[in-house]
């Protein structure tokens, strides 16, 4: 049983690591695994383990049903003129339930470490993307003993929201009545954790990623500068 498999494989390295999330990349004629993997009774999401699945770069065969019942966010990566990447774009999207965002490379190809250095666009996408959904399936378990301290964010929490767009920072401070604008989304949720507390923020920085990832990771700040 190959999923059964996958599983464990994934479930040990956690253990060795020493981490607690991780996302699983189906790559070519990997991702239909890997779309099985990422189903609703699968281990890893039971586990909340499972934060989203990347798909490169999916095969010419037909869309697994898998990919109309993930649980968690996903992403997609075909390239520029693939019609079949497409047909997994749409597929996955038709879902309500979880955000799934979308990037056609300027690259072919299935070399994803030459694909992320030769289109920066895609880099910036997958490395969002990534992030975000590690940051989701903290906030979607904000009960856990590193959130003892309701008044302050765990600091892998904080490191994480150093690297997110500072666009994401205005939506956050147009919840409340704050002078964070420009200090990063960091610094501005450390600041809202200290009014609220941490259930609360993470309630909120989890509906405000949920939707940047619906709207396809769109830089917002761009389009209104």
């Amino acid at each position: 049983n190959l999923v059964a498999d996958v599983e464990g494989l994934v479930e040990a390295a956690l253990m060795h690591l020493d981490v607690g999330r991780c996302l699983l990349i189906g790559k070519a004629s990997g991702a239909p695994l890997a779309a099985a993997v990422a189903e609703a009774d699968s281990r890893l999401v039971e586990a909340c383990s499972l934060a989203g699945v990347l798909f490169v770069m999916p095969p010419q065969e037909d869309v697994p049903e898998a990919c109309s019942r993930l649980p968690v966010p996903s992403f997609i990566l075909g390239c520029r003129g693939d019609m079949h990447a497409r047909d997994w774009i749409e597929t996955v999207s038709e879902q309500d339930t979880v955000p799934v965002a979308w990037q056609l490379a300027r690259v072919s190809g299935t070399d994803l470490a030459k694909i992320m250095r030769k289109d920066k666009e895609t880099a910036t996408a997958i490395r969002h993307f990534s992030i975000a959904a590690l940051l989701m399936a903290e906030f979607a378990n904000a009960n856990g003993p590193a959130w003892n301290d309701s008044s302050q964010l765990p600091r892998h929490v904080l490191r994480l929201c150093e690297e997110l767009p500072d666009h994401l920072t205005k939506q956050l401070v147009s919840t409340y009545e704050g002078g964070c604008q420009g200090q990063g989304l960091a610094a501005a949720a450390s600041v809202r954790c200290r009014d609220v507390g941490a259930p609360t923020l993470a309630l909120e920085l989890f509906e405000i990623l949920q939707s940047w990832i619906r709207r396809n990771l769109i830089q917002l700040a761009t389009a209104t500068e």
